[in-house]
């Protein structure tokens, strides 16, 4: 049987053939009619057939007359010589009659398989056409025959016969092959195959074999499992009545692991009949095909389900793929959700996925940005695909649980609020708005209003929901009052802000601006007082210009323009006077402005005309407020509140009126030679006092008592508005008014620089200097010390400099003295004083601080440091320490309680021209033995705005000479040295007295030992010699000398430094040698007991020494015994520790008395103490030692010797 591929070329070729002879048999169609020849065309189909084995395949043959005339024509089949054609018998059909010019005819032909023909076997038939005859034409040219050849092929199961097995797919007939795609989606794939009993033969058994082919294309099956479901199967033969009785369905199933290779897999079932003949087997064959595709499956693992991330927060997490499919594949990494944007790729999206025999992986990185478009704690789920083009292979999701963004909004119903009136307030809100996604507590806060301004919000705190839902906004009232003082041309900015309410930076502001409505009003005075008839007088000469000041203060808040004018003259001459109107500058005009809360002085000028003297003019000046319409009266004066009048009366008089002045005493920084200017520098908040005298020097005029007149100054000052105040006393008195200034003599008293008073408290006043003589006289007040002087009044003023002053703020204080009688002379009685505001910080050392100081070793110089504030304010400074220098040391000691100790030196405060004193103290080296000169720097530095001012700092040099002390007599020795020499020279007088005091008691006490030691020896002795004990000494006395423990240990030994005991020793060990032949002798005792170590080791050899002398005298003592280990033991343990506690105890107790009693008594009990408790109990188990060595030595040689 040949395979598809064979019979796709064959039906190819076939229709090629049949397309080229449709070609052909269009050129009869186009050809000219007379010349026609006969022609025919043949067609066969199929082109080939399948048939079994014992049946028959017909095929339709059509002739087509593709002439012009009728013709008869013969149809002949012939097979394909050669063996693939054995077994084939084909037949074929004649066409009765003829077939017209262009007419088709067709008839069949079968071709025969015999039942022994094997499967696939394919046999070639050519059918040829003739043209037997051509009706009409009989002389026509016949053609060439027309043959086409088609393939039968041997199908693999049918028979015709007795016996037949036909295999096929799914029920369907001649489906003999079948392919299935493997998807991946089961791993067991089935395919169906029904048998069916084509033969003749009831219980026909068809055995069923299942194997792998291994054609080209193919692969190589290897782990995939196929199995048959059926090896056999037994059949009946076809029924009429049952359909179903010669067939049986039956199963192929492969198993396709994980992972399998990409391939087509073939393999066979072979159905087979066996006849009764063997050699007539029946076979059929189907074709099943395994197709496993490239499989681009995988699975994914995320890094992280959960996210928990404030929006505009950057998060990570990745993705793991694994290649769950046969081979690499690309793969692209994509997100889909509502919230998909949040996720990025960080680093590549795509990439290929390893196979890697099943265990490939690929990882994925991803940041996640959440914004805040969704409500805090929402939790939005974003799907994590990956893809095989636009196919989804795999997919996790992971939850992004949004944390809370915090953000708002202001915004003001007005953005100007007003015009206000001065003292009242007005209303309005802000609405302020989240822009978080979370519920939230926000603040707001104003800024603060300018003094006297107020601003109050109705609540500070709002509690407001997420921007996504209601609530979000909320509405607060706030209120704002201007102060009664507020000028019409301010106008605020107050700046509103929303805030968290935890604290932090403002989320927004906004400015409101705030203004002021105008307000109107006036005040006016005389700067000259009025008489008692209410009249402004003022007095001049012919063609004199008398001015009357007027004071104009506008009560508004507004710059107003006041008009004046003359309303009613009264002349006494009859004719009116000139009048002019003048501002402080020299302007003439009649309308002035004004500014608003201000003052301005307007001189009203009247020229005096060549009249007679004492004529006078009574004029009324009236002032109106141009800017301020109104007829209310509200103080009751008659005029409307926007009117002033003034009445003045102008007397011609050639008597002369003036006031002469000059500067006192006083602050300043500067004054002009003249005494009429003077300058000055303050600090904001500073203070100056000044003095000015006045005095009268118009013309003197006889009165009608005969007396020099009196005249009355008036004081007018102005300048400093905005920089200082200032006020004016007059003999104490705050100034309010005029001052009498008279032209007589007083007497000044030069220290007090004030005149002298009566017994009635006046002033000792004459007409004339003689006159005031004759009071000096009179009076006897002593011309030393005092003087007549013309009389001057002193008046004091106090200016004080603003908090608010700038530095660099500069102004002008104006003093104008005049006469009441001549406001116009402005000139003589003018003073100026110069401001400047700056704040000056100069501190610095006192001039008298000594420079250059001496000492003698050990002792300390303590050096007096005084230090002035030369500034103009109040000043804050560091004294700074010097560093230390060859064992140089100073120290800063506070001797004012306005200073403080901090680590750099010393901080103080100094109000202006105060003397701050402190101590510097300085020691030298505490092992200074040579000259040596100690120069160091003390530096001071102004404090300003908390902050050193390094350009302000001031230094010093000190030097200070450190020699030796020569001591008395020149013998060099230190003052410690002194006092030990003193206390020992006490010492030993006290003792000598309290020895001589003593003695006799002394002695009988030794005496009364002596006689106890004598009895116990005797009976030492007695008991010695009973042991039989003899000694052979021819020595008269005893030669070696009785020892006192006590009095070695507690005295001797202490007194001589030790070297009492090294003595003692000594003589010990040598008379042992001496007397007994026992130990090596004092000089080998004594360096053995000085070697470190070794002397341990010595002295309980002398200690086994001194036992031996006993052993020799026949008696024992303590020393015999286990006492001196007991005692050695707890001399280096017990007693240690009781002196160490003792020593404690007594240094605390000395700190009272050295606070108490003072260096000498607590040093005297400190070496007292010292030797207690070192000497006394510390050592007190040695002592024992000592004591038991010398007590049975005494017995010892007492008993060698026989004398006690």
């Amino acid at each position: 049987m040949l395979n598809r591929r064979q019979s796709a070329s064959r039906a190819n070729r076939a229709a090629f053939f049949l397309v080229s002879l449709m070609l052909v048999s269009l050129l009869p169609l186009i050809a000219t009619p007379v010349s026609a020849a006969p022609s025919i065309s043949l067609n066969v189909s199929p082109n080939s057939l399948e048939v079994n084995p014992g049946d028959s395949g017909e095929y339709t043959v059509r002739v087509t007359n593709t002439g012009s005339d009728p013709v008869t024509v013969n149809l002949q089949a012939s097979n394909e010589p050669g063996e693939d054609c054995n077994g084939f018998t084909s037949t074929i059909g004649q066409i009765a009659g003829q077939i017209e010019a262009g007419a088709t005819e067709e008839t069949t032909m079968n071709v025969t398989v015999a039942q022994t023909v094997e499967a696939d076997t394919a046999c070639d038939t050519t059918v040829t056409a003739s043209i037997t005859a051509v009706i009409g034409a009989p002389a026509a040219e016949i053609p060439e025959p027309s043959t086409e050849t088609v393939t039968t092929t041997t199908g693999d199961g049918s028979g015709g016969g007795l016996w037949g097995v036909d295999l096929y797919f799914d029920g369907v007939k001649d489906r003999n092959d079948k392919t299935i795609t493997y998807t991946g989606s089961s791993s067991s794939i089935e395919y169906m195959i029904t048998v069916e009993n084509t033969g003749q033969q009831n219980s026909t058994t068809v055995n069923l074999t299942l194997q792998e082919r291994d054609d080209s294309g193919c692969g190589n099956s290897g782990d995939l499992t196929a199995t048959l479901s059926d090896n056999t199967v037994t059949l009946d033969a076809e029924d009429e009545d049952d359909d179903d009785a010669n067939k049986e369905v039956v199963y192929v199933d492969i198993e396709v692991p994980d992972g399998q290779e990409a391939d087509d897999y073939c393999w066979e079932v072979i159905g087979t009949v066996t006849t009764p003949n063997p050699t007539e087997e029946v076979t059929d064959t189907v074709n099943l095909e395994l197709e496993v595709p490239v499989l681009k499956e995988c699975s994914m693992s995320l890094s992280k389900t959960t996210l928990n991330l404030n929006p505009n927060q950057e998060g990570t997490f990745s993705a793991t793929l694994t290649n769950d499919g046969n081979s690499d594949w690309s793969v692209s990494m994509t997100r889909s959700g509502e919230r998909a944007s949040w996720v990025t790729s960080d680093g590549p999206s795509s990439g290929v996925l390893p196979y890697d025999d099943g265990s490939g992986t690929k990882t994925f990185d991803f940041k996640v940005t959440p914004d805040d478009s969704e409500n805090a704690g929402s939790s939005n789920s974003i799907t994590i695909q990956a893809k095989d083009g636009n196919t989804v292979k795999c997919s996790k999701v992971i939850s992004i649980v949004l944390g809370q963004s915090f953000g708002a909004q202001l915004s003001l119903t007005t953005q100007s609020l007003g015009p206000i009136e001065p003292g009242e307030n007005r209303t309005s809100s802000v609405t302020v708005t989240n822009t978080g996604n979370g519920q939230d507590n926000l603040r707001i806060s104003v800024s603060s209003a300018p003094s006297g301004w107020g601003v109050q919000l109705e609540q500070s705190t709002v509690t407001v929901n997420s921007r996504h839902g209601a609530g979000k906004s909320v509405n607060v009232q706030y209120s704002v009052s201007v102060p009664l003082n507020a000028l019409a041309t301010e106008s605020i900015e107050l700046t509103f802000s929303v805030l968290p309410a935890g604290g932090g930076a403002a989320y927004q502001s906004k400015i409101l601006t705030v203004t002021v409505s105008e307000t109107h009003g006036m005040s006016s005075s005389s700067v000259i007082p009025a008489d008692s008839n209410g009249y402004i007088s003022q007095t001049g000469d012919y063609n004199d210009v008398l001015v009357f000041p007027i004071e104009v203060e506008n009560l508004g808040n507004n710059d107003d323009v006041f008009r004046f004018y003359t309303k009613q003259q009264r002349p006494s001459s009859g004719t009116n006077w000139d009048i002019s109107f003048t501002d402080s500058v020299g302007d003439t005009k009649t309308e002035f402005n004004v500014p608003a809360r201000q003052s301005l002085v307007i001189n009203v000028n009247v020229l005096v005309p060549n009249v007679g003297n004492y004529n006078n003019n009574d004029i009324i000046i009236e002032i109106t407020n141009l800017e301020h319409s109104t007829n209310d009266d509200d103080d009751g004066d008659g005029l409307p509140d926007n009117k002033a009048q003034f009445t003045i009366r102008a007397i011609k008089n050639n008597i002369t009126y003036s006031m002469e002045t000059r500067f006192g005493d006083g602050d300043y920084n500067s004054v002009t030679i003249d005494n009429k200017a003077a300058s000055v520098i303050l600090a904001p908040e500073g203070t100056m006092t000044f003095e000015f005298w006045i005095e009268n020097v118009g013309t003197p005029q006889v009165g009608p008592s005969g007396l020099l007149r009196s005249d009355l100054a008036v004081i007018d000052i102005n300048g400093l508005e905005g920089i200082a105040t200032r006020q004016i006393f007059v003999d104490g008195e705050l100034y309010d008014g005029s001052v009498p200034i008279t032209t007589k003599f007083a007497i000044f008293n030069l220290t007090s620089q004030t005149y002298l008073l009566d017994e009635n408290g006046q002033t000792y006043l004459a007409e004339s200097e003689f006159g005031a003589n004759s009071i000096m006289l009179s009076n006897n007040i002593s011309s030393f010390g005092n003087e007549v002087r013309k009389f001057k009044q002193k008046v004091m003023v106090i200016v004080e400099v603003s908090p608010s002053a700038q530095t660099g703020d500069v102004g002008i204080l104006e003093v104008v003295v005049f006469s009441q009688e001549n406001a116009a002379d402005r000139t003589t009685g003018r003073l100026v004083l110069n401001l400047e505001v700056q704040t000056i910080y100069d501190i610095q050392f006192d001039a008298d601080v000594e420079l250059y100081h001496e000492l003698e070793y050990p002792d300390r110089k303590e050096i007096p440091i005084s230090i002035v504030n030369d500034g103009n304010t109040r000043t804050q400074f560091i004294i700074y320490t010097p560093e230390s220098f060859r064992g140089w040391s100073v120290e800063l000691d506070r001797a004012d309680s306005s200073c403080s100790t901090i680590s750099e030196g010393l901080k103080c405060w100094a109000d202006v021209d105060e003397v701050i004193e402190i101590t510097a103290l300085v020691r030298p080296s505490y092992d200074a033995e040579i000259k040596d000169n100690y120069t160091f720097t003390l530096s001071v530095e102004p404090i300003v705005d908390g902050e050193p001012m390094i350009v302000g700092r001031e230094n010093i040099e000190i030097s200070v000479l450190g020699e030796p002390d020569d001591g008395p007599l020149g013998l060099g020795l230190s003052q410690g040295q002194i006092e030990s020499g003193v206390y020992l020279i006490v010492a030993i007088l006290f003792a000598g007295i309290m020895y001589r005091a003593g003695k006799p008691t002394i002695d009988q006490m030794v005496e009364s030992s002596r006689n106890k030691n004598r009895a116990k020896y005797a009976e030492k002795l007695i008991a010695s010699r009973g042991e039989g004990f003899t000694s052979s000494s021819a020595f008269s006395v005893n030669p070696v000398p009785y020892r006192s423990p006590k009095l070695e240990w507690f005295v001797l030994v202490p007194i001589t430094l030790g070297l009492y005991g090294l003595l003692t020793n000594y003589r010990m060990a040598n008379e042992m040698k001496k007397h007994a032949n026992i130990g090596p002798g004092g000089v080998k005792h004594l360096i053995f007991s000085i070697i470190p170590l070794l002397n341990i080791y010595r002295m309980f050899k002398f200690v086994g020494e001194i036992r031996q002398l006993e052993e020799q005298t026949k008696h024992s003592t303590k020393l015999s015994t286990s006492s001196p280990m007991i005692w050695l033991l707890l001399g280096v343990t017990i007693f240690p520790v009781l002196a160490f506690g003792a020593l404690i105890v007594g240094a605390l107790a000395l700190i009272p008395i050295f606070l108490i009693l003072g260096q000498l008594v607590a040093q005297i009990l400190a070496y007292v103490m010292y030797y207690v408790i070192f000497w006394c109990l510390a050592a007190y188990p040695f002592y024992k030692i000592w004591k038991m060595m010398q007590e049975s030595l005494n017995a010892s040689w007492a008993i060698w010797f026989g004398k006690v």
